[in-house]
């Protein structure tokens, strides 16, 4: 269904932030901020498919490969 046709999802109110736009958006915060330390709270925009989420926990670990979150 995700890649389905555009007139299909609109009708069933299913949209998607572009990958483009996500990376944009985490790319946007400092990179200070993926350094292990101190716990952040991450907002979740979209609500729908934890892309933002799932970035910024892509880009934590890959700041921090020893690490492991508790």
């Amino acid at each position: 269904m995700l890649g389905g046709d555009i007139r299909r999802r609109k009708d069933l109110g299913l949209f998607f932030t572009p990958e483009w736009v996500v990376d944009f958006m985490v790319g946007l915060v400092p990179e200070e901020v993926f350094l292990w330390g101190e716990p952040i709270a991450v907002l979740e925009p979209a609500c729908g498919l934890a892309q933002f989420l799932t970035k910024i926990m892509h880009k934590i670990k890959t700041k921090n490969p020893n690490k492991k979150a508790k």
